[in-house]
């Protein structure tokens, strides 16, 4: 409706000025951010295009004869109603969704406009880079661009920063059979072929090593690669998402970074912001992370408003990965049923370092989180147990736990007073095997 528009097409000069039509989209734009722009104009500069759409414009349309008009019209149209479908869904279900039992959290304004940049991306297939802080879920963004494909691909993740530069290289490209120095009787397949028509991630781009990315940089340009020691070229089909949390701008700036190989990569460029830029996602998160637990544990637990408040207003420099170790943590601490603001030890200053590692690897494995936090947790238990002077009611009445939940929990874990300064028994005897050797 005129009240009410979806989409708004207009000149870029207004009143004859290019800087007229540049105002009109940031106001719009401030005023209905889900407005739709697109410009229609004569104006073909290329400065003036890429403003525009800096500023926010949807696309830019240089005037055409009007028989040649309603193609990009019609597209514009679909992509709008692709849009609509989209934000209704994202509504419904505190959003995206990218497989079963899956999905991305999150409504805000920023998030909405990285899901819009995922369709896209998935659409036309280019290169893209993801960037955001450590914890933020960049694997998760990629996996959101693969599972919007129509035919079912593979998805293929390596790690470029904790690979060495020759196994990196081995890795990506594979290897002929018994090539000098590998001892490899049978072909190794590398995952620039293993990815097929699908996708390939390399995650951590920024700590490729420099000459590495020189080879990587010709792969894109050639769309085909060599296998160690072979002469024959392998076509690339996949599309190569790449993923960091390095200021890839400083890094070329210091030649960490090949410039070219940024330009390359950044067809399209999705910036995923931290967790404390989207406060107004964590009560989503917080809800989707419980539900989870519940369907795993067939325990319903509620978080307080005043614990929610305060969830809401700490920094999180781990982002949603440091917040779901953190509820993690307290679940298994607190077998209540209502989380009260005290249970969750966060730092009185929202920058400070404490509290879970925000530098853990993005594909931390369930099986390590439980080994984090049963680590944690005796830790509690034992500082709790010491400072009370082994006195189990008192050690439970300050842990908020019942007097025999403590007792199993210290047997779980082998928690014994020391004697005359001696090592605990149990410790005593897990070590015993060891001194004869």
């Amino acid at each position: 409706t005129r009240k009410n528009p979806r989409a708004v097409f207009t000149e870029i000069k207004l009143n004859g000025s290019s800087d007229e039509g540049i105002c009109f989209i940031e106001e719009a734009l401030l005023e209905r951010p889900n407005l739709t722009i697109i410009v229609v104009s004569s104006e073909d500069n290329a400065k003036i295009i890429n403003k525009a759409l800096d500023r926010g414009a949807a696309d830019y349309l240089v005037k055409p004869s009007p028989d040649r008009i309603e193609s990009p019209m019609q597209k514009i149209i679909e992509t709008m109603e692709d849009e609509i479908r989209l934000k209704t869904s994202v509504e419904k279900d505190g959003g995206l969704a990218i497989g079963p039992g899956r999905m991305i959290i999150g409504k805000s304004q920023s998030m909405w406009r990285v899901y819009k940049l995922i369709q896209k991306v998935a659409d036309d297939r280019s290169s893209t880079l993801i960037l955001g802080e450590s914890g933020a879920g960049k694997e998760l963004i990629a996996q959101a661009i693969h599972a919007r494909k129509e035919e079912q691909t593979p998805f293929v993740s390596i790690d470029c920063g904790c690979i060495p530069k020759t196994l990196l290289e081995s890795e990506l490209f594979g290897v002929r059979e018994n090539y000098p120095g590998m001892h490899n009787k049978e072909r190794l397949v590398g995952k620039l072929e293993v990815a097929g028509a699908g996708t390939l991630l390399l995650d951590e781009i920024g700590n490729m090593n420099v000459d590495l990315q020189a080879s990587l940089l010709r792969v894109l340009q050639e769309r085909e690669f060599r296998p160690l020691g072979r002469e024959k070229p392998v076509p690339l089909r996949a599309q190569v998402v790449a993923s960091t949390n390095v200021d890839l701008d400083s890094a070329i700036d210091e030649g960490r970074f090949r410039n070219d190989l940024y330009y390359r990569l950044n067809a399209v460029k999705i910036v995923l912001p931290p967790l404390h830029q989207r406060k107004e996602d964590i009560p989503l998160l917080v809800r989707y992370y419980l539900d989870r637990h519940e369907k795993q544990s067939g325990r319903k637990v509620e978080v307080l408003p005043q614990a929610m408040d305060r969830l809401t207003e700490y920094h999180w420099p781990g982002n949603i990965r440091e917040l779901f170790h953190t509820l993690q943590r307290v679940l298994t601490l607190y077998p209540s049923r209502y989380l009260a603001s005290g249970y969750f030890d966060l730092p009185s200053s929202p920058l400070d370092g404490r509290g879970v590692d925000a530098t853990a690897p993005d594909d931390l494995s369930l099986e390590d989180l439980h080994r984090q936090v049963n680590g944690y947790e005796k830790e509690v238990l034992l500082k709790t147990l010491e400072a009370s002077e082994w006195n189990q009611t008192k050690a439970a009445e300050k842990l908020k736990l019942t007097r025999t939940n403590l007792i199993w929990k210290m047997k779980k874990y082998g928690l014994r007073k020391k004697t005359d300064g001696k090592p605990r028994p149990n410790e005593q005897n897990r070590h015993a095997g060891s001194i004869d050797g």
